[in-house]
């Protein structure tokens, strides 16, 4: 580092080295250059990196686009998902659905049940109006139908 005393010999060097009319050659140089890299950074802005942006922008945009859709579909099925029946709910249904057909099949057994007996009491009426077996048979026959004698 420079100490100070040494800094201002140096830019008393500088006067002396350079008139008036020099230095403002060479500020008007650095304006220059400051102006011609400022443009230089402006075109390089305009031509590389502003299209980029665009481009990014554009992108952006549609997927912007895209995510509003996403959002109205999830909103949709945010909807149909609410109007679902719970898991309660369907638990108490096919609980009752099973009931019932247990019901009608118990029933359906019960009645052929039923006509089986009847025929079967048929058939030893018959026997013992006709006497077409022995007292033995028909108390088989009678056991068979769930008859009583």
């Amino acid at each position: 580092m420079i100490p100070a005393s040494n800094l201002l010999s140096c830019m008393s060097c500088i006067e002396i080295m350079f008139d008036q009319q020099d230095i403002q050659y060479i500020d008007q140089k650095f304006e220059d250059n400051n102006k011609k890299i400022i443009a230089g950074v402006g075109e390089m802005l305009e031509q590389l990196i502003l299209p980029r942006i665009d481009g990014v922008e554009q992108r952006l945009d549609k997927l912007e686009g895209r995510f509003d859709k996403l959002e109205g579909r999830f909103d949709k099925l945010e909807g149909t998902v609410a109007n679902l029946p719970t898991k309660s709910y369907l638990d108490a249904k096919l609980a009752d659905v099973v009931s019932d057909t247990v019901q009608m099949i118990d029933r359906r057994i019960t009645r052929k049940r039923q006509d089986e007996r009847a025929g079967w009491q048929k058939i030893v009426e018959v026997f013992k109006r006709n006497n077409l077996a022995t007292a033995e048979d028909l108390a088989a026959l009678e056991q068979l139908s769930g008859a009583s004698s």
